[in-house]
């Protein structure tokens, strides 16, 4: 049963990055499942009243592992604000016991997973902001990075164009290029990462980073940081992290309501209701996975024990979308048995276990057709 899954982000990922965003997730994939595996070790041979879940420990580690790397828009690599700085978002949940933390604004931390899940652990809140949130990383010892360091070379890129045309990031969408400059094809960095994990015990956990947006304001907090709508995880329902339009997915709790209607439901209703595009990655405590996008690609990857759920990986078709698979797991992070998956976008074929109907329509507005897996009955509605 042990299974993790993550996700780099639903967006136009550029062809150029595909290699790189498919491989990082592959990683963290890999990192997530390793420690899964090694936290539940532990457990066999520790006292019966350890109730720490291994799941909350893999989802922190693949997210981790995604805010380490630079082609992600989360720890490094994440976007600058209209003021050149990096304010970055994240938050943890676990569905064992509902705990869960998340931290808004932060700034200067490499891994705001961390500590949004030092703020579940060591204090009484769930949710800590700006220069309290801080204040707390440095009681509790975290390392601090310059904004140069955080920042990548394209986010610096992507800043100082933006910034030539004197707007913010929406207005650059709606606008023609001033005279004298070319047009500016937001490409890069728009987007979160995150991770959803079940252990052997049927726990499930989710986490969910990100650095926002180019020439976002000063102090603006999306998604990613807010139960319900970046992330959720319940024993009872499941887990889910989300990804996409923030604004979008905040205002139709989009995690919580792909637990509850399933992933493919709730991102038609988000479009038709707001007209914002995303992606859901979740998962079950029988450890059923689901994924669905409304956006061209989503960068995604899984790793499990569970043969089942390879099985039905193995029946998607190779030439439909960008995959690899590796059940040797030649970069030897991983034990036999283990199998690891990743992709970029997801196919609509007659091996779907559940075929997709037609998106809701409704004043006219046809709506996105969600491009939607799963491996089982996850997703019934």
């Amino acid at each position: 049963m042990p299974t993790v899954v993550v996700h780099g982000g639903a967006w136009a990922i550029p062809d150029e990055l595909d290699e790189d965003s498919l491989h990082g997730c592959v990683t963290a994939a890999r990192v997530g499942l390793q420690t899964l595996l090694q936290r539940t070790e532990v457990t066999m041979h520790a006292s019966s009243q350890a109730t720490d879940s291994a799941a909350l420990d893999a989802v922190q580690a693949a997210v981790e592992a995604l805010e380490t790397d630079p082609v992600f828009d989360a720890g490094v690599g994440s976007c600058m604000n209209e003021l050149g700085q990096v304010e970055m978002d994240a938050a943890i949940m676990d569905g064992a016991t509902l705990r869960a933390g998340g931290v808004a604004a932060v700034r200067n931390i490499e891994h705001p997973i961390a500590l949004a899940r030092d703020i579940m652990e060591h204090t009484s809140h769930c949710f800590l902001v700006g220069a309290g949130a801080n204040r707390f990383a440095d009681e509790r010892g975290f390392p601090t990075l310059s904004d140069k360091q955080l920042a990548s070379d394209e986010s610096v890129r992507e800043f100082e164009a933006f910034s030539s045309y004197g707007g913010v990031v929406s207005e650059l969408f709606n606008r023609p290029a001033p005279e004298g400059h070319a047009p500016i094809q937001p490409v890069q960095g728009h987007d979160t990462v995150g991770a959803v994990a079940v252990d052997e015990h049927a726990n499930v956990a989710a986490a969910t980073s990100t650095g926002g947006i180019t020439l976002k304001m000063a102090g603006r907090v999306g998604d990613s940081p807010i139960v319900g709508a970046g992330l959720y995880a319940d024993n009872e329902l499941g887990a889910a992290s989300t990804t996409g339009h923030g604004e979008s997915i905040m205002r139709v709790l989009l995690a919580l309501d792909a637990l509850r209607r399933g992933s493919r439901v709730a991102l038609a209703h988000m479009d038709r209701r707001t007209g914002g595009a995303g992606g859901v990655i979740s998962i079950d405590a029988q450890g059923r996975v689901a994924l669905a996008h409304t956006t061209t690609k989503m960068a995604w990857a899984c790793a499990t024990t569970d043969a089942e759920v390879a099985a039905m990986f193995e029946k998607l078709p190779i030439t439909e979308y960008a995959w690899q698979h590796d059940k040797s797991d030649s970069a030897g992070q991983l034990p036999a048995g283990c199998f690891v998956y990743g992709g970029l976008r997801l196919p609509i074929t007659s091996e779907t276990p559940l075929p997709l109907p037609p998106a809701p329509e409704q004043d006219g507005h046809p709506g996105r057709k969600p491009v939607h897996w799963c491996c089982s009955r996850l997703e019934t509605s």
